[in-house]
């Protein structure tokens, strides 16, 4: 009985994630309070994860069902949420199969990075919740096609590390170039594109057209917020297939109490209820399982780039943000309607978070390197390819008789993803292409990186050789001094970092800003989320630190402060600013 309990512990998602969690604070020596919270938080969240999945689930698939029956045709929404949906949905009690594997693809990401003289990999990916719907997708490919538990871990884990390690890499320096030199990678589902972006940019504009000069509408910023945007465009597209089915037939399914019009923009809201209740929980889950991922990576490998949340890059060029939106999404419309055109046997539903975040960061890489001539063009492909990708990999899986019901629709995923799951759906042997591929990229890469670090060593050789005794010593007295005077007497001041999502770079702000802070000796308490919350959290906040592109959606009260940041990584860029806010709040 003993042995049954432990199997079903492991077994159950939420659980397995709870002490995962555990497990990372206990090797940090995290205090038992902040472990006992980390570990219920985590498996809290992942509760909230499937409340959620039940609400898409109710909302989502009677449209599906009327579809088929009245056109024939399968339905299939592409949104990162609703394919993490569909793979808890798929997989059921062996989800627990995707955490095991994520874990081993972290490794196998750390060991690249610890050997990357070898491997020419200094990126590590800690974009939390990307790495769960990533890893999700490829364990229920090799799960629905009937290949075992360890297959489906080791063979998932390994696509996903060397996805991670390689194209994470590949984004370091035009990441860069657009920063100017942030010293971090982007970690989320672009990577390959927003590289093509970088490369046939300069041959379609001219950078120095870029589209920040341009004036774009005010009310395009309305897109900022994920839960109007989505329910915009999710009561537009549903309300579109709901009235081809007729309007009697509409309101047959409305039910005699509820008008047919109603119903349409009941059923746009529902999937904006459904998709907030998701992101809340795996906010709560990724927030824990983030700290405890990038406090260990950091101890094992201190010298690595971090690779982190697209939405760190936005402040540096928010109007490219809004542009490669805007013509991303005319992409997907016309593709949409090319595949209904055609009578494709699969109907491509859009959601909002593909739409917006992959063609926003792909805007603003096109931006830097060719203008918003290059941001309308190549984003406007991209959205083509988004849908049409998407398709081809969903019609995979109907191939196989096994249909899903929903796909990431990053650009990533309808780019790389598809003729990689091709060539493993012809022969699970396909797999060592890869790895022969990635191993060719190795060599070269390693070759570049020893390199560049005989070079770096060799610079600050000379810049250490060349800073006189007393510049250093007063730099580390003014720095002591500062640190000395805002920490006597003083309660903790209270941060809250906030981006757009809540999940990924306002938690690694949250964290960075307090690593700067406690090197001062300023006592503080930093919380993290998603600008749709903040004015939840005002009560109990002194400063709210954002992204320069969101700063215009904070209002503060009296004796409270916001900073607008372009650099949300790198607390030393706006530390003066910070502290002299810091300064202002009363005691």
């Amino acid at each position: 009985m003993e042995s049954n309990f432990f199997i079903q512990l492991l077994n159950k998602p939420p659980f397995l994630l709870g002490i995962v969690t555990l497990l990372g604070y206990c090797l940090l020596r995290k205090d038992v309070t902040t472990v006992l919270k980390g570990t219920i938080k985590t498996i809290v969240g992942f509760m909230l994860l499937q409340v959620g999945s039940g609400v898409l689930v109710s909302t989502f698939k009677p449209v599906i069902e009327k579809l088929s029956q009245y056109h024939g045709i399968n339905g299939s929404i592409i949104d990162t949420y609703a394919s993490m949906v569909a793979v808890e949905n798929a997989m059921k009690d062996s989800y627990s199969w995707v955490g095991y594997a994520v874990l081993l693809a972290l490794l196998i990401n750390i060991l690249l990075v610890v050997f990357r003289r070898i491997t020419g990999i200094r990126t590590i990916m800690l974009t939390g919740h990307i790495m769960f719907q990533q890893v999700g997708l490829i364990a229920l490919f090799y799960f629905l096609f009937g290949f075992s538990m360890w297959e489906t871990i080791i063979y998932s884990a390994i696509i996903i590390a060397l996805y991670w390690g390689i194209f994470c890499n590949m984004m370091y320096k035009p990441t860069e170039a657009v920063t100017g030199g942030a010293g971090f990678s982007i970690g989320h589902q672009q990577q390959f594109a927003s590289w093509i972006a970088c490369k046939v940019a300069p041959k379609l504009g001219n950078k120095e057209e870029s589209v920040d000069a341009l004036k774009l509408p005010k009310w395009l910023h309305i897109f900022n917020d994920s839960i109007a945007a989505t329910a915009i465009i999710m009561t537009l597209f549903f309300g579109i297939i709901l009235l081809s089915f007729g309007v009697d037939n509409v309101q047959a399914m409305a039910g005699p109490n509820t008008h047919w019009s109603l119903y349409i923009f009941e059923t746009g809201l529902k999937f904006a209820v459904a998709i907030q209740i998701i992101i809340v929980g795996v906010r709560m889950f990724v927030a824990e399982l983030s700290e405890a991922f990038k406090g260990i990576s950091e101890r094992l490998i201190p010298n690595a780039v971090l690779a982190i949340d697209c939405a760190a890059i936005y402040a540096f060029s928010p109007n490219a943000v809004v542009f490669g939106f805007m013509w991303g999404a005319l992409g997907q419309f016309v593709a949409i309607a090319g595949l209904l055109l055609f009578k494709f046997p699969i109907m491509i539903i859009p959601g909002f978070v593909p739409m917006f975040f992959s063609n926003a960061t792909i805007g603003v890489f096109a931006n830097h390197f060719g203008g918003w001539k290059a941001v309308m063009k190549i984003c406007f492909v991209m959205g083509i390819i988004e849908v049409l990708g998407s398709a081809w990999a969903l019609h995979i899986f109907l191939q196989n008789g096994t249909p899903i019901d929903a796909w990431m629709g990053m650009a990533d995923w309808a780019i790389l993803f598809p003729p990689i799951l091709q060539g493993l759906s012809i022969s699970h042997l396909f797999i060592y292409v890869l790895i022969v591929l990635a191993m060719v990229y190795m060599f070269f890469a390693a070759r570049t990186l020893r390199a560049e670090e005989a070079a770096e060593k060799l610079q600050h050789a000379n810049d250490v050789r060349n800073l006189p005794d007393e510049d250093s010593n007063s730099i580390v007295a003014e720095n002591l001094k500062q640190a000395e005077a805002l920490s006597q007497d003083r309660r903790a001041v209270r941060i809250l970092a906030v981006c757009g999502s809540g999940q990924g770079s306002s938690m690694m702000m949250k964290m960075k800003i307090a690593t700067y802070l406690d090197k001062k000796g300023i006592k503080n308490v930093m919380d993290s989320c998603a600008v749709t919350d903040y004015k939840s959290k005002l009560a109990n906040t002194d400063i709210i630190v954002c992204s320069k592109h969101l700063i215009h959606e904070i209002t503060v009260g009296e004796g409270q402060y916001s900073l607008g940041v372009t650099n949300m990584l790198n607390p030393a860029t706006f530390g003066d600013e910070l502290i002299a806010l810091i300064n202002q709040v009363p005691d």
